[in-house]
């Protein structure tokens, strides 16, 4: 019976040899393959003007991936453009407190660019609405509130010019003078305050006068705190 069992086992273990076997000579085939293609490409690097034809190929693919990159670049600004166009067929036809609406929801929502390309291209199409000064406005506070305080002070100035009497006017000088301070421009800062309480009354008026209040006192600080330092010298 055992003599039996043994036979069995090694007949198994023959079958399984065998289906290695294949496999082997499967691996060794491809490894002949290999090693001929190696010897290919030995054989192709000893042949004269091979090192130039590679640099050459190398040059051509190199100007293949600029012309991509410049097609790419094409499509995306025809994209851009296509976009542009349907934004302002789209502002067209609207009424303008619509667009206001819109522009406001944009900013609630950080779209900050959307906002500002329909602004612009209402302001463009529609140069003297009294919608004008207001939108700027807008597209002054969606600076403002990016930090763009150099872009938000151009947009603000554009609003009072367009329309200085205007429902946003008042506030519009008032976030103009908080850009300048920012900017480190204080003379500028306080004549808009001083600006703001000459020719309006009511809340920017007054944020106006307690704003340059701080500034005069701050100024105030710094000279005592530059008369103290020359008396230790």
């Amino acid at each position: 019976m055992k003599k039996v069992y043994f036979m069995l086992s090694a007949f198994m273990l023959l079958a399984n040899f065998e289906v290695s076997a294949e496999d082997l000579d499967g691996t060794f085939e491809n490894l002949e393959n290999s090693n001929e293609n190696l010897n290919r490409v030995k054989d192709a690097k000893k042949t004269p003007g091979f090192e130039e034809l590679s640099e050459t190929v190398r040059e051509l693919l190199g100007r293949v991936e600029v012309l991509e990159k410049e097609v790419q670049d094409l499509k995306t600004e025809k994209a851009q453009e296509e976009n542009a166009q349907k934004e302002a067929d789209n502002v067209a036809g609207k009424a303008p407190e619509t667009v206001v609406k819109e522009v406001e929801d944009l900013i609630e929502q950080n779209e900050m660019e959307k906002a500002r390309r329909i602004i612009h291209t209402f302001v463009d199409k529609n140069p003297t609405s009294i919608y004008c000064g207001m939108l700027l406005f807008y597209a002054g506070s969606s600076y403002f509130i990016e930090k763009d305080y150099q872009n938000a002070a151009m947009e603000y100035m554009k609003s009072f010019r367009a329309n200085p009497k205007g429902a946003k006017s008042a506030e519009g000088l008032f976030k103009l003078a908080l850009c300048f301070r920012n900017l480190s421009q204080m003379e500028k800062c306080k004549s808009t305050l001083e600006k703001i309480i000459k020719e309006y009354s009511g809340e920017f008026a007054n944020k106006a006068k307690s704003e340059l209040k701080k500034l005069k006192e701050a100024s105030n600080n710094n000279n005592s705190d530059n008369n103290i330092g020359a008396e230790n010298i």
